[in-house]
C-alpha cells in the first residue's frame, strides 16, 4: 500500500488480497490453516476499518478518549494542563522523573 493510493483502491487491494487468501486457504495443509485464517480475519477488519463513515470514526475517537480520560482519572494520575494555562515543568534524563514536578503560573 502506497500514500498515494485513494482508499478505493486500497479496499479493492485488500479485497483481492482476501480472496487470494480464500484460494490459498483451500488448498493449505492443517498447520497453515490458522496463520491463514488470522490473515484473512485482519484484512477483512482492515476493509471494515476503511468503509467506516466520518460519523463513526469520530465518534470511535470520542470513545477511546473517554477511555483513556477515565484511566487517568482512575490511576488518580493529573490530566495535562490546559493549553490556555501557562506551566512550567522539570526535565530530567531520566524518563521517571521527566515531568514529574509541574508548576501552573
Amino acid at each position: 500500500v502506497k500514500a498515494s493510493d485513494t482508499t478505493d483502491e486500497v479496499i479493492a487491494s485488500l479485497s483481492q488480497e482476501v480472496e487470494e487468501l480464500c484460494v490459498r486457504l483451500n488448498d493449505a495443509f492443517e498447520e497453515e490453516l490458522e496463520s491463514i485464517k488470522a490473515e484473512v480475519d485482519e484484512r477483512e477488519k482492515l476493509i471494515g476499518s476503511l468503509k467506516m463513515d466520518w460519523g463513526a470514526v469520530e465518534e470511535r475517537s470520542a470513545a477511546g478518549r473517554e477511555a483513556r480520560r477515565a484511566t487517568v482519572r482512575a490511576l488518580n494520575l493529573h490530566p495535562p494542563p490546559d493549553p490556555a494555562v501557562p506551566y512550567l515543568t522539570n526535565i530530567s534524563d531520566d524518563p521517571a522523573l521527566s515531568g514529574a514536578l509541574v508548576y501552573y503560573l
